[in-house]
């Protein structure tokens, strides 16, 4: 690269990432130890072919005698100003150097296979060289601002967190539907006992109990209305849990929802173009500070839905058994299934938040 006048900017991103690179020799006895890789490059590097191409260039060049005049004005090119310092502050990150490395790699295929070309025993003039150069070193600089604005802790890429943010909000819409309707069914069922009150006569009132009750139950027959969700495990982190449980929903087909129309899917449609949209003018680091807070919000909402569907759980189990009974003891029981439901921390936690 040296003998065709590339600039030394270039070339200093090209050595930088292959710093440090070390391997090791994997032996009968088991793996050996570390060396470093002081001379040529790993097996199945991404710039191995590249390099050799350009290696093969400055060779073929040579024997055709060309001038190293034509490639003079190489070294005023634009890349002159390429951020070498933003390149080399993310060397330490490792994960970032591979993207960038993987990404160099790609970049230099492509304007290399565009700009260069053999023409029998001819190159391109100086013109395709200069704008190789140009091109190429503009991409870069956009490459590395891009890798270092916008990494993540996790190592993750764009894509990946506009991907999660799409699966969080989708599983939050419809975990808000199914903790609405478990709420409102409890509410619902506290309201009316404490209008059954006023019925002085013990049979309409023991009536009116089985039914209250019976409604209240009957969401649990009706698997289309209320989502059924994993229990954490001891050692499960919030994100991990709440990754699980989207995955868990989204297997899980939801009915009763009747054919959407061409006009609702067209509505769906651009209403995710423009969430896109404002995700992809966002930084990675922008939606990833994003998806905690909404990992965060939704584990909130699971716990608290968790306990609605357990009270539910509950109710429909002792309401099965209280079967067995005589009416004057199931009247008393059946008041005791509804007290206990009042008085429950995971009833009293929500029963008092105001609806949206």
């Amino acid at each position: 690269m040296e003998k065709l006048q590339v600039p030394q900017k270039l070339i200093r991103l090209v050595k930088m990432t292959m710093l440090n690179s070390r391997a090791r020799v994997i032996t009968e006895n088991g793996p050996d130890e570390e060396f470093e890789i002081n001379a040529g490059v790993r097996q199945g590097d991404g710039l191995s072919a590249v390099l050799f191409n350009i290696a093969d260039e400055g060779i073929t060049r040579e024997y055709n005698g060309e001038s190293e005049q034509n490639n003079a004005e190489l070294r005023r090119e634009s890349a002159s100003d390429v951020d070498i310092d933003a390149f080399e502050s993310i060397q330490e990150i490792p994960a970032k150097k591979l993207t960038v490395k993987k990404k160099i790699s790609e970049l230099m295929e492509e304007e290399y296979a565009k700009n260069v070309r053999l023409e029998g025993k001819q190159y391109y003039k100086q013109q395709s060289s200069t704008n190789l150069v140009g091109k190429f070193t503009q991409s870069v600089r956009r490459i590395v601002q891009d890798v270092k604005d916008e990494g993540t802790a996790t190592g993750a890429t764009k894509e990946e967190v506009i991907e999660t943010n799409e699966r969080l909000r989708a599983v939050r819409v419809r975990m808000d539907e199914s903790y609405d309707t478990a709420k409102k069914a409890l509410v619902g069922l506290m309201g009316k006992y404490n209008e059954s009150k006023s019925v002085h006569n013990i049979f309409q009132r023991y009536n009116m109990l089985k039914a209250m009750i019976k409604e209240v139950i009957r969401l649990e027959t009706q698997y289309w209305t209320l989502v059924d969700i994993p229990k954490q495990e001891k050692q499960e982190t919030v994100p991990a849990f709440v990754l699980r449980a989207c995955a868990i929903m989204e297997k899980t087909q939801k009915s009763g929802e009747g054919v959407k129309t061409s006009a609702k899917l067209a509505e769906e449609a651009q209403d995710k173009r423009e969430r896109i949209e404002r995700l992809e003018n966002m930084t990675t680091s922008q939606i990833d500070a994003e998806n905690t807070q909404m990992t965060n919000d939704l584990y909130r909402l699971l716990k608290k839905y968790s306990g609605l569907r357990n009270l539910i759980r509950q109710l429909k189990t002792e309401y099965t058994n209280a079967k067995l009974y005589p009416m004057v003891l199931r009247y008393s029981m059946l008041k005791d299934m509804i007290k206990d439901i009042m008085l429950h921390p995971d009833y009293m936690e929500v029963c008092h938040e105001v609806d949206a």
